[in-house]
């Protein structure tokens, strides 16, 4: 006689559903001397397995787990009927297709509900020339059911109630760390971290789309030493980003196609995954994967409700850190066009009054160079006058920061005007500099004035110039962005760049990286 007590005491003390599905199998085989044994949860929602183990077969028939599957099985029948006890499994209706199951003989298999509307079926099976199942071993075996139902149900239950206490933590969490304006990596990082435990996850990770190399590339994760970039539609994850929608996997090994890359590696280590897309400004942007051990429980839809829930969670601390930036960027223009004001103000008070200056002070240079003969003399009243020219070119620049005229708007093709730019560049700059350019659309009209164009594009391609002493590549292209509608010239070289310190101050009249030769400027003016 089974002791069902001893049973029962050993099961009340595993945790884990794989394991308490793995010592059941084993208890059948050695108190019923069953050759075969299947255990499985079954959902009625979706009417498939969620989630199965079994002994005594090199595999288990993959499309029990496929959705309205048309083939059954005893351990399928047993969920209609509550209850199937068969002489001989092999030549019943309920017979499954393959040589595996031509042998079995005996079986007893019984299904009870335990969450909502899944089930738990356990099917016990001997060999053709073994004896029937007892009446007690039935008995027995439906005693054995029913206690693995209640702590299974206990297991699912607990742990998914705890989880979603602690995900509510992970939310609010978050929210706190983004309110206080801490960096978004330290935030994404830390939550990634929590939901490991929180989820008792094998692995959890973030991808994020790039649109330029069309893949999932992996932003933050735990679990694993390396994560490899996924394709739209490759993997889980692949699948959930493509078709914008949640997935939830209750067993890896049996929900992707077998010649699928990611599958064969994954699906040998983990069982149950579910991936969840997230959005910026309506666009889906990348997808959040967690995944859990081969024995460990399969997630529930609370589970998957609750890793929705961090997504949107993701998405506002995006889309906060979004807006923080956008309005620190707004602040640095209004704080640098404030500057270009104050210069304008200044420039137009007294550039008037020092270019009359500056022309008396030429025109006397002038009658000197006349009067004066060659010598030393006539050579210091020639450097007077290049140098009253040099300020008078600095004076008409920071006129340019003061002028209230109009802009002459009028129609300009970039197409045609970028080919000539070019042209006029390439015959400027010296031959050690090669430049190119790459111009994509076939016509591209705007509405502007060409000549401050001109001199806006002139002033940053000669700031590249400066930046390539030894010579280089100077790369100007016209490009196209069809999602906001806008033709992007841009300029591109091979020369020494900026560090942060220069790159923060580039745009700020009157600074400088080349001494005596620049006057900081040109780039404040393209700006």
């Amino acid at each position: 006689m089974v002791d069902v007590v001893s049973f029962a005491n050993t099961l009340k003390s595993i945790n884990e559903l794989g394991e308490a599905v793995d010592f059941v199998a084993e208890y059948f085989t050695k108190n019923f001397n069953s050759t075969h044994s299947i255990v499985l949860i079954w959902s009625s929602d979706e009417n498939r397995v969620i989630f199965a183990r079994w002994k005594g077969f090199e595999s288990f028939p993959t499309f029990l787990f496929e959705k309205n599957s048309e083939k059954t099985g005893a351990v399928i029948a047993a969920i209609e009927c509550g209850c199937l006890v068969l002489d001989n499994y092999s030549e019943s209706s309920f017979r499954l297709p393959g040589e595996e199951f031509e042998d079995i003989g005996p079986v007893v298999a019984y299904a009870v509900p335990i969450i909502g509307s899944m089930y738990l079926s356990v099917s016990c099976g001997r060999k053709k020339d073994c004896p029937s199942f007892k009446s007690d071993e039935v008995e027995a075996i439906f005693i054995i059911t029913n206690i693995l139902a209640n702590h299974v149900s206990r297991i699912v239950y607990q742990e998914s109630v705890v989880r979603v206490h602690k995900g509510f933590y992970i939310i609010l969490s978050g929210l706190e760390r983004m309110l206080r304006g801490e960096d978004e990596a330290a935030v994404l990082s830390a939550i990634v971290q929590d939901m490991l435990e929180v989820f008792d996850a094998q692995y959890v990770v973030t991808f994020r789309y790039d649109p330029i190399q069309d893949v999932l590339v992996p932003v933050f994760w735990h679990g694993f030493v390396e994560i490899l970039p996924l394709r739209p539609g490759e993997g889980v994850g692949g699948r959930a980003f493509k078709e914008k929608r949640p997935v939830l996997v209750a067993d890896l090994s049996f929900e992707l196609p077998r010649d699928d890359k990611v599958n064969i590696v994954f699906s040998s280590v983990l069982g149950s995954v579910i991936s969840v897309p997230y959005y910026l400004d309506g666009r889906c942007i990348g997808v959040l994967c967690i995944a859990r051990a081969r024995y460990k429980p399969p997630f529930t839809n609370n589970e998957l409700f609750l890793l929705q829930l961090i997504a949107r969670l993701l998405e506002a601390i995006l889309s906060y850190n979004k807006v923080r930036k956008e309005e620190e960027e707004k602040a640095k223009i209004i704080s640098r066009l404030q500057k270009m004001e104050a210069l304008g103000l200044l420039a137009s008070g007294i550039a008037h009054d020092f270019n009359n200056i500056l022309n008396g002070i030429v025109g006397l240079a002038e009658i000197l160079r006349i009067k004066l003969e060659d010598g030393e003399l006539k050579k210091l009243a020639d450097m007077i006058v290049d140098q009253v020219k040099h300020g008078a070119s600095l004076t008409k620049q920071l006129l340019d920061f003061s002028r209230r005229s109009q802009a002459e708007m009028a129609p300009i093709d970039l197409v045609v005007f970028l080919k000539e730019f070019v042209k006029f560049i390439t015959r400027l700059f010296p031959s050690s500099i090669k430049v190119k350019t790459t111009i994509i659309p076939k016509t591209a009209v705007i509405i502007g004035d060409i000549n401050l164009l001109h001199q806006a594009l002139l002033n940053i391609c000669i700031n590249a110039k400066d930046a390539m002493p030894k010579g280089g590549e100077l790369t100007v292209n016209l490009l196209v962005d069809d999602q906001r509608g806008e033709y992007i010239i841009e300029v591109i070289d091979t020369g020494c760049g900026m560090s942060k310190d220069v790159l923060e101050r580039c745009l700020d009249p009157f600074f400088t990286t080349k001494g005596g030769f620049g006057t900081g400027l040109g780039l404040p003016q393209a700006y």
